[in-house]
């Protein structure tokens, strides 16, 4: 049944005119499509209190979360995939990571690689080539890989605790700038702290030149729906089957 859903889908996508086809792949993107949202990817130690190993994934069980995708017809895409009017498959799911740990890159990718699945990852510039996050080679190795690299700030604080024009300077614009010195390629995509966001943020993400923007808590916003892009927080304690039971009937609400 969902197999014949995406079909019939594209099949409508593919006979619209291009405007039209953008805003429906848009809608699609926004309210259709499942995006995981992953942090580190390692084994759990002893000094991780429960509330940490919501945000730890064991590298057995992302192998196994990966496998079950893989395994159950769930299909990885790119966002330009959707905004760009490209074939959407079966079943498409979008896996992002945020942060930037090292982990993501020794521990995640390798699973990534083996099921030829390419992934968006969210760099927080403060800590790139500092103990236990990715360097610029990994970076740019990522990009050579065939994955999508997006903005996560500075330092990771809050887009609701600033104050001036100097704070979305330091934190959307010089970012930005990094990473594409970094890619050599145009940075668009951002990720908001903690999931969270403000009418101003998404503002001056617009200024800046920024595309769209992921959250994590609330409701997708009608009145910025590129801009509060809903993603599932992938929880670490979740088995192969929990995600499996997320993913089902997937629909994203708005408010």
């Amino acid at each position: 049944m969902k197999n014949s859903f995406w079909l019939v889908a594209v099949g409508i996508l593919l006979s619209l005119p291009a405007p039209a086809q953008e805003k429906a792949n848009t809608n699609a993107l926004v309210k259709n499509i499942p995006v995981l949202c992953y942090h580190q990817v390692r084994d759990w130690k002893s000094t991780d209190s429960k509330f940490a190993r919501t945000y730890i994934i064991p590298v057995e069980t992302f192998t196994q979360q990966i496998k079950a995708l893989h395994d159950n017809g769930y299909h990885p895409i790119l966002p330009d995939q959707v905004v760009y009017n490209k074939p959407l498959p079966p079943n498409p799911v979008i896996i992002t990571f945020d942060d930037g740990p090292e982990s993501q890159y020794t521990s995640a990718l390798p699973v990534l690689d083996r099921y030829n699945i390419k992934a968006l990852f969210f760099i927080m510039t403060v800590t790139i080539g500092h103990k236990n996050f990715m360097d610029r080679a990994q970076i740019k190795s990522l990009i050579t890989k065939g994955h999508e690299i997006g903005c996560h700030t500075w330092n990771h604080i809050q887009v609701t605790k600033y104050h001036s024009a100097q704070d979305y300077e330091t934190q959307f614009q010089k970012p930005k700038k990094l990473l594409e010195e970094i890619t050599g390629k145009p940075v668009t995509l951002f990720a908001y702290p903690d999931g969270t966001w403000n009418v101003e943020a998404v503002k001056q993400l617009q200024r800046m030149g920024y595309a769209s923007a992921f959250q994590l808590w609330g409701k997708t916003d009608e009145a910025a729906p590129m801009f509060t892009i809903k993603r599932i927080l992938v929880d670490g304690h979740w088995d192969a089957p929990a995600l499996l039971k997320r993913l089902k009937n997937y629909t994203t609400p708005t408010k």
